[in-house]
């Protein structure tokens, strides 16, 4: 097979882990699990920071009179608690796999060393950056950017539970037009809300793609690192 992608970053939000009043869900977990399978079969390399929204959430905090730092420092954690889960059921289920963040717990969380995450990388194990950024007012959307450059990738895969890139929110508003492929500068002078702008800004400075798909029809992610385009695609 020739595949059009060999690094990608995967960016999950934490509310793709869960299901009805699980905080996660298994069924969720292992049907990321195998999509990733998939992939991981072909010798992509695989980095993937995930969210923490299903636990918490800075701004919500913020909203309800916290601390803006320390609101951003319990979301930061929660990313941490939700990669450890993710990882421990790939190792489970037979995806090697490994945690780096800057919020340190040394017995179970490597603390992030780009090199040696890179040494993992290469291996082909599933590199997860928690931790956000380690510095508030900061989103997963610019720990996703910042460590797709780091690691070298050239795509950023952004997961949601919509087919992709909309003019405006399709959960929200009728007649939201669906956007299929779209330039870094027309999704800026569009103010387009793919992420936030520090980590488009990011993308676009070292050329790293933005796909954005829904992640939970099957083979979509595959689809992806074969060069085909799913859902939307910035560039």
């Amino acid at each position: 097979m020739n595949l059009k992608h060999k690094r990608i970053l995967l960016k999950l939000s934490g509310e793709a882990l869960s299901k009805g009043k699980d905080i996660f869900s298994l069924d969720v977990i292992d049907f990321i699990a195998n999509e990733l399978k998939k992939v991981l079969s072909l010798g992509v390399k695989v980095g993937i920071v995930i969210g923490g929204g299903n636990i918490f959430r800075g701004k919500l905090g913020e909203d309800e009179g916290f601390n803006r730092v320390v609101g951003d420092y319990v979301g930061m954690m929660a990313t941490v608690m939700n990669a450890l889960v993710v990882s421990e059921r790939f190792k489970n289920i037979g995806i090697k796999s490994v945690v780096f963040s800057g919020i340190e717990s040394p017995m179970v969380i490597y603390p992030v060393d780009v090199l040696k995450a890179k040494t993992f990388f290469e291996e082909g194990q599933v590199v997860f950056f928690a931790g956000g950024t380690s510095n508030p007012y900061f989103t997963t959307d610019s720990a996703a950017a910042l460590r797709a450059v780091e690691m070298g990738c050239d795509l950023l895969v952004k997961a949601t539970k919509v087919d992709g890139l909309y003019d405006k929110d399709p959960m929200k508003f009728d007649g939201a037009k669906f956007i299929k492929k779209a330039t870094y500068n027309e999704v800026i002078e569009g103010n387009l809300n793919v992420m936030d702008l520090t980590a488009f800004s990011l993308c676009k400075e070292y050329g790293v793609k933005i796909a954005i798909t829904n992640l939970f029809t099957e083979d979509n992610l595959l689809k992806i690192v074969m060069g085909e385009n799913p859902g939307s695609l910035i560039e």
